[in-house]
Formats: structure tokens, C-alpha cells, sequence
């Protein structure tokens, strides 16, 4: 399933792009919103992140960042590990926001095969990419 460049991720990327607004290094998290509930419409606030011990966002670097020339975007794979059991603990996917003061999300990319339920020990990876074409 492609993944969504929420309507808010697109004013701020215009904004950064058009007018000049300060462009910032992002953050990478994970979601427990069930499939479907997500969509282009969807804003900061709609998302519900996971808690437990190994769960933090991550925070990505403009450098890392790889554009090919078909304009997929890529970042290396980032991973988190669950040390007890999270809650809620279903995740259905991730999302990527701004690293400001007030977040924005900017996409959402949904599992392509549903659920992963978070226990003890569960490694969780992230191998970021969003097709812009």
C-alpha cells in the first residue's frame, strides 16, 4: 500500500519550498491508529503513538536523506525494541513530522500486512520510503 502526504504535509513542504519558510530536520515515529483511519485529511493531533520502555521518535537528518532520480525518497532503516510489552501495542504503521515546536505530520505509510503487536523483545523496523511521483 503507498503510503499518504497528509494535505498539512504538503502546505508546510510548499512553504519550505515556495516561500522560504525554515526547512528542519524531521522526526519518525510509530502509530497505532488501525488501517483506514488515517487519510490525506488527517493532521498531527489524529495520531496515536504507541508507550512503553524501547519507544521513543527518532529524529532524522536532512543529509541522510536519498532523492533518486525517479523521486523516491529514502532513509536508512531505523529500528526500535520493545524491552516490555507497549501499550497500546499494536502498531499499524509510521509517520514522519516536522521537528518544530508545533508538529506537523507530514505522511503516514500503513503496514502492508496489517498489524505488529509489540511485546517484550520485538524488534520493530522502519525502512523509510515515500514515492513522490
Amino acid at each position: 500500500m503507498p503510503g499518504i502526504t497528509v494535505d498539512e504535509g504538503k502546505n508546510y513542504i510548499g512553504n519550505v519550498l515556495h516561500k522560504g519558510a525554515t526547512q528542519e530536520n524531521v522526526t519518525l515515529g510509530l502509530f497505532t491508529n488501525a488501517s483506514g483511519t488515517l487519510d490525506t485529511t488527517s493532521q498531527w493531533s489524529d495520531i496515536t503513538q504507541p508507550s512503553g520502555s524501547g519507544y521513543a521518535e527518532i529524529s532524522l537528518t536532512q543529509g541522510n536523506f536519498v532523492v533518486s532520480a525517479t523521486g523516491v525518497i529514502t532513509y536508512p532503516q531505523q529500528s526500535w525494541t520493545a524491552s516490555a510489552d507497549w501499550s497500546p501495542g499494536d502498531v499499524y504503521g509510521y509517520y514522519v513530522r516536522n521537528n518544530a515546536g508545533t508538529p506537523i505530520l507530514l505522511y503516514i505509510q500503513y503496514r502492508d500486512d496489517g498489524v505488529f503487536s509489540m511485546t517484550d523483545g520485538q524488534v520493530y523496523t522502519v525502512d523509510l520510503g515515500i514515492d513522490t511521483s
